[in-house]
């Protein structure tokens, strides 16, 4: 006998679907419990996504209007040490172009303490996340690191292939 397994998404993530059934629920007058039965998702999932994406909890409850919420909280985005405090970004800005790496950057700031900074560290992969996906990317931040290279660059595809090597092996 053989057993058949259903699968269930079981994720907490609901989608534009997913919300307008639940608008429709809402609107039946449907408990949440029996809701969340409905929709085979936990019953917390549904209040969560009620306080998250409504602007007036259950009664007033949309599905374009909870998209748009979870699409402006998707694309916010959070600012970085480097970003918040001028005056540490400056302090790395000119350590990268006295050609210190991120990791003795992160060090010695650790070890140092300047006076600049009253006390902020940072560590060096908030560094390498500037240089490679934030503003620094734009300031060229990069070419300052030893490699010198954009983060991505593929030189493995660059290299010019060998068909005489590969003539060798028999055809399938």
């Amino acid at each position: 006998m053989v057993k058949t397994i259903k699968v269930v998404d079981m994720s907490n993530n609901l989608k534009f679907y997913d919300w307008q059934k639940l608008e429709y629920w809402l609107r039946t007058k449907q408990s949440i419990r029996a809701i969340a039965k409905i929709m085979r998702r936990d019953h917390l999932v549904i209040v969560r996504e009620l306080k998250r994406n409504s602007l007036s909890g259950r009664v007033g409850y949309r599905a374009d209007i909870a998209q748009r919420i979870f699409e402006q909280r998707r694309h916010k985005q959070r600012k970085g040490k480097l970003d918040k405090y001028p005056e540490l970004k400056k302090y790395v800005v000119d350590k990268l172009k006295e050609e210190w790496s991120p990791d003795v950057i992160a060090g010695r700031m650790k070890e140092d303490k300047p006076k600049l900074l009253a006390g902020k560290t940072i560590s060096h992969e908030s560094i390498y996340n500037y240089i490679y996906n934030k503003n620094g990317r734009w300031e060229g931040l990069y070419h300052y690191l030893r490699q010198g290279k954009k983060k991505g660059r593929n030189d493995i595809a660059e290299k010019p292939v060998n068909y005489a090597y590969l003539s060798a092996f028999p055809s399938i």
